[in-house]
């Protein structure tokens, strides 16, 4: 019996998880078109420091946009390592499938 009592608690666990995350991922997509017209109508100052390094508003905006994009896709598929599993690579790390991987940064 609590066998699938547990069961049932991590179905709900994953399930919500799920909910969560596609909640965040769905305000994040909403919010693209937000970011990228505020970011490519800067204010007069910002708009000489772009003009004075060669950039465009424009430019900078979908920079800025797809730097965003970048960070939130792969920040879930970070690879933490095991501190078991070692390797000799540039960490000295690999997951439990000998890929190389990160240094969790809490170790």
């Amino acid at each position: 019996m609590r066998e699938g009592v547990n069961r049932r608690w991590l179905l709900f666990a994953r399930a919500a998880w799920v909910v969560v995350a596609v909640v965040a991922l769905g305000r994040f997509v909403i919010s693209v078109p937000a970011r990228y017209d505020h970011l490519a109508h800067p204010t007069a100052g910002v708009r000489d420091a772009l003009a004075e390094l060669g950039l465009s508003a424009d430019g900078y905006a979908l920079y800025n946009v797809a730097l965003d994009a970048v960070f939130v896709s792969g920040l879930p598929w970070r690879r933490v390592c095991q501190a078991d599993h070692k390797d000799n690579n540039a960490n000295g790390r690999t997951n439990e499938l000998g890929e190389r991987c990160w240094i969790d940064p809490v170790e």
